[in-house]
């Protein structure tokens, strides 16, 4: 029976420790790839903060405790390595620095290979470390009783080298390698099999030729070496079903995971999956992180926001802050709304708020007693969203803390003992700004949930807009590096901004669109991104994603209407061209296939679009609501079943939309149903065709019709037509 433990630490308790990068990707891959070559009594990964010298020894001793004579472990390792008097040591997540001075908290290499040496099993080791290698006959386990075959290390560097990550291969170089030899590589491979001389061999010619072909000297030489009688079998591959020495796939649509619909979700449910799925559309978490202009991510529901602010809060190390403001009380903010007219009396609330929020999140990091005891006082044990935004301001605050009053009195230079609201924002931001170690940014999303339940939305959102501008340029002016960015639905982001919007917009703003000019829509992001969620399960599955593509597991076209159309672009057409709405539909195929299929058919697809159709039209309903009456917009799309699968002239629409609101009591004008008409269409339920017949559909390409509404044909989308029975 077959053992492994992966650990991989990309950043230490102990911050003057460097980051290992791509470490706790590495682990993952190599659990991944193990889970599906091996199998594997028991497969145990320990990654980031899990990775403690604790936990590494509980399950280490899990395994002894299982193992019997003549068994198999797998021990892989990516992080720090320490060569103490040639013995290596590994770094786990609580070690600290300098290993000599400490070396009780780092791990012992050698320890760990006799204890498992005693139980008269096998055990290979994997290595990806610096100073990973020493002379073998220097090591203390060559003294211990040896019963196994072989007890073997293969790792990336010697005794005083560096072992590398790249960014491109997002793996440690070695590792990559090694993962390549694991899946099957034919190179790696002699009579089909994987030997511990063959992988050597193969390990020590990829590195060095991936330095030479960079026109780099190689900074690192695989090194092997431990105890064995012979060269040992790793992996027969002459026998899997897996991958055969022609590359043929057995990787079922079943095990495909496209995802789910909401990112929140899919973080709960797969949070490694999550992280590497992410595709960095338009280079937004960059440009947000680098570039101090960008305040705002604008783009259409379901494009991706709450995935991007997720993701980089994921990987941030407590440096992204991602607030979901779905729930948000805009009750309680405007009853701290100032003096002024319209957006000008929630500017310093919404100050207030966001740099509370800032001061909240550094605190968390930092643990300043200052912050700490500040916060105590304003907000008790713990400071929640509701009470920051219950905090009463009308005769102002009184600290009941002496000594908190009269510090803050003496750097406002202030008499009285009660503190407004712009005053407390004013301590916030000198806190923050003698305190602050490192960068920080604030994510808002979901801005849009409550867009028809107040209304002052609009002057409110004015308000956070500019309040975010004067925080940021408060920050920028007095060298802080904190940011704050909020996520704006497309629509939602253009009726709020007015002119006064409009020049802050420009230059700080990053679109998301997931099409591009390419005719091949192929080239589209989106195809990219779901390309990178199947060659992930492909890479899962111990397979050679550079081999295949998403379309391999497609028809090559579709049949529609006696002509053929390529199955990807079909795919399209039942789409608003996001990502949600595609893995929604791969998804739903998945559910139609059979255990034992491989690839998902015609029957498949237009099976999958009685569900499929089901969301899309609640989708499209959910983007109409707080622009359009809610009532409304549902007998309108029971109506619109009539317009079938054809155009049809505006005088058919327009009856449409006036029985629909007749139904209801609800009078509309000439003007109101043209607003109508141009949401429906902005959104994605209808399509346009102008006078000189050119077909249009706002996601596609953007278009204003304002001065076409009368004159032009209308379709209703596909993705419309199943639920709406059209057929």
């Amino acid at each position: 029976m077959d053992y492994s433990l992966s650990i991989g630490i990309d950043n230490y308790y102990d911050t003057s420790i460097t980051n290992t990068p791509y470490a706790e990707k590495d682990a993952t891959d190599f659990y991944n790839v193990v889970a599906r070559q091996f199998e594997l009594d028991e497969n145990i990964l320990l990654v980031g903060e899990n990775a403690t010298i604790n936990n590494i020894k509980e399950k280490i001793n899990l395994i002894i405790s299982k193992i019997q004579e003549n068994d198999r472990v797998f021990f892989f390792f990516a992080g720090h390595g320490a060569n103490i008097y040639n013995e290596p040591k590994l770094s786990c997540f609580d070690s600290k620095n300098d290993a000599k001075k400490n070396v009780l908290t780092w791990l012992d290499l050698n320890n760990v290979m006799g204890k498992i040496a005693e139980k008269r099993v096998n055990l290979i080791c994997f290595i990806d470390a610096c100073e990973s290698s020493i002379n073998y006959t220097s090591r203390g386990i060559s003294n211990a009783p040896y019963y196994s075959n072989y007890i073997y290390v293969f790792s990336a560097a010697n005794s005083s080298e560096k072992a590398n990550s790249d960014d491109e291969l997002k793996n440690g170089i070695w590792t990559h390698f090694l993962l390549e030899a694991l899946r099957g590589n034919i190179n790696a491979l002699v009579n089909n099999q994987l030997t511990s001389t063959s992988l050597q061999n193969y390990l020590n010619n990829q590195v060095i030729k991936y330095y030479t072909d960079k026109g780099d000297s190689p900074c690192q030489i695989p090194q092997s070496w431990g105890k064995t009688n012979r060269e040992f079998i790793i992996k027969d591959f002459s026998m899997t079903t897996i991958m055969n020495i022609k590359g043929k796939v057995d990787m079922y649509i079943k095990d495909i995971y496209f995802g789910t619909v909401d990112a929140d979700n899919e973080m709960k449910e797969e949070p490694q999956k999550f992280v590497r799925n992410y595709f960095d559309l338009n280079n937004v978490s960059k440009s947000l992180l680098n570039k101090t202009n960008m305040q705002f991510v604008i783009g259409r529901k379901g494009t991706g926001k709450t995935y991007i602010g997720m993701y980089m809060q994921q990987i941030s190390d407590g440096k992204v802050k991602y607030l979901a403001m779905d729930s948000f009380d805009y009750k309680s903010l405007n009853f701290l709304g100032q003096a002024g007219n319209g957006y000008e009396q929630y500017v310093t609330p919404w100050k207030y708020f966001l740099l509370s929020q800032l001061l909240i999140h550094i605190n968390y990091i930092i643990k300043n007693e200052d912050i700490t005891s500040l916060l105590t006082e304003l907000y008790g044990r713990k400071a929640t969203i509701q009470q920051i935004l219950h905090r009463k301001f009308k005769k102002g605050i009184r600290f009941s803390n002496s000594a908190i009053s009269e510090k803050w009195k003496k750097a406002l230079a202030k008499n009285n003992d009660y503190f407004q609201l712009q005053e407390l924002t004013q301590i916030f931001s000198i806190l923050i700004e003698d305190y602050i170690t490192q960068e920080y940014l604030l994510i808002l999303d979901g801005l849009d949930e409550k867009i028809n339940e107040n209304s002052n939305y609009r002057d409110m959102m004015n308000g956070l807009i500019w309040a975010i501008k004067g925080v940021n340029d408060d920050a920028y002016v007095n060298k802080v590096t904190t940011k704050v960015v909020a996520f704006f639905r497309k629509d939602v982001f253009e009726l709020v901004q007015g002119a006064n919007i409009a020049k802050i917009a420009i230059g700080s703003t990053i679109n998301l669109d997931w099409i591009s000019d390419a005719d091949d829509k192929k080239k589209y992001p989106l195809y990219i991104f779901m390309n990178i969620r199947y060659k992930n399960c492909l890479e899962d599955f111990g397979l050679d994603p550079s081999q295949y593509e998403l379309v391999n597991i497609l028809p090559a076209y579709m049949e529609v209407s006696g002509e053929k159309v390529e199955t990807w672009d079909w795919i399209l057409n039942f789409t608003t061209y996001k990502p949600r709405d595609v893995v929604k539909l791969l998804s739903e195929c998945g559910k139609k296939c059979t255990e034992n299929e491989t690839k998902i058919t015609e029957q498949i697809l237009w099976e999958a679009q009685r569900e499929y159709s089901k969301y899309f039209t609640k989708e499209l309903k959910n983007e109409l609501y707080g622009f359009i009456n809610e009532n409304l917009i549902n007998a309108i799309f029971e109506k619109m079943q009539s317009m079938r699968k054809g155009w049809k002239d505006y005088q058919f629409l327009k009856s449409i939309i006036n029985q629909s609101a007749i139904s209801l009591d609800i009078e509309l004008d000439t003007e109101k149903i043209h607003e109508i008409i141009i949401k429906l269409y902005e959104v994605g339920v209808l399509g346009i065709q102008l006078s000189n017949e050119h077909e249009h559909w706002f996601y596609r390409r953007y278009m204003k019709i304002n001065d076409c509404i009368e004159i032009s044909k209308y379709k209703l989308h596909q993705g419309l037509w199943k639920e709406l029975s059209i057929w």
